[in-house]
């Protein structure tokens, strides 16, 4: 008996290396066709937030942060990230954005928020999408939320979606003071994976962030011509703390979840309270907040 290493005979060798050819050019030609994605985030003093959502999409063919002149240190942290960096006055999220989209470098855009990071099976997902013949225009994509560091699966944000991914010719944003939303002009799908969302850290986070939604909603409404009503600042509040906790089954998130329907229910009251001020007292009203007015509180 002969011992000895073993060796591939010549024939099978040629076929292992015309196979492990045919295979990196097909990767080649897949590369190729594949259309390239820009991943926009608008910033403000968001150091805290930026690096771990670059990092979150590293995988992206652009990174591009539109800056509204922070002074904590965002753009050099997004630049050495790896991210190309445009400073831009704020006015209103919806005009941020749509100045982002402009400014994009590639056909497809994802939408992010500096305290939002993509989960692996997203990213994944949207290179399928990127590579696949005849995708559709727009995608809403899942966000699962975390509120005061706990996951809420109920309650105000429950099986919450929104349209991130999108054709750049195809999109734009509306002009709103609060609350903005992606337009497509075309066919629209849904992904499977989600964007995780780490939006209220802190109380105080809660507190600021509240009277600048209930400041920028007031307006809103102001400027679409609604007027205050006694009615809706006695019954709202209440009104969406029950669909909240109870509809919408908020007290299975435990006391965080009970904490975030009353913030919600408050930010409805003084909504409809700033309102009322607004058309009381208009040459006060809300000047030295104007939606996009960015404030230290």
């Amino acid at each position: 008996m002969r011992f000895g290493v073993s060796r591939t005979p010549p024939a099978r060798q040629d076929r292992a290396a015309r196979d492990a050819n045919s295979n990196a050019q097909r990767q080649c030609i897949t590369d190729y066709f594949v259309q390239k994605l820009t991943v926009i985030i608008p910033t403000h003093n968001e150091a805290r937030n930026i690096a771990a959502c670059l990092e979150s999409v590293s995988w992206a063919d652009e990174r591009l942060v539109v800056d509204d002149f922070s002074d904590d240190g965002t753009p050099d942290i997004a630049r050495a990230g790896g991210a190309r960096v445009v400073e831009h006055k704020f006015q209103s999220p919806s005009s941020q954005k749509d100045f982002a989209i402009q400014q994009s470098a590639h056909p497809w855009v994802l939408s992010l928020d500096a305290d939002e990071r993509v989960t692996p099976e997203l990213r994944d997902e949207i290179r399928v999408i990127l590579a696949a013949d005849r995708p559709a225009d727009g995608y809403f994509i899942p966000i699962r939320s975390y509120f005061l560091g706990r996951r809420m699966r109920f309650g105000a944000w429950r099986g919450e979606r929104k349209l991130r991914l999108f054709r750049r010719a195809l999109t734009h944003y509306p002009e709103r003071a609060l609350h903005e939303a992606a337009e497509v002009k075309g066919r629209v799908g849904l992904c499977r994976g989600a964007i995780t969302h780490y939006s209220y850290r802190t109380l105080d986070d809660c507190f600021v962030k509240m009277r600048r939604y209930a400041e920028w909603g007031a307006m809103e409404r102001h400027r679409r011509g609604q007027r205050a009503s006694v009615l809706r600042l006695l019954l709202h509040g209440p009104a969406r703390f029950a669909r909240d906790c109870i509809l919408r089954l908020g007290l299975l998130d435990g006391t965080a979840g009970l904490i975030l329907a009353l913030f919600d229910a408050s930010q409805v009251m003084l909504r409809e309270a700033k309102l009322w001020e607004l058309a009381t007292r208009p040459a006060r009203g809300c000047h030295h907040c104007k939606p996009g007015e960015r404030r230290s509180d």
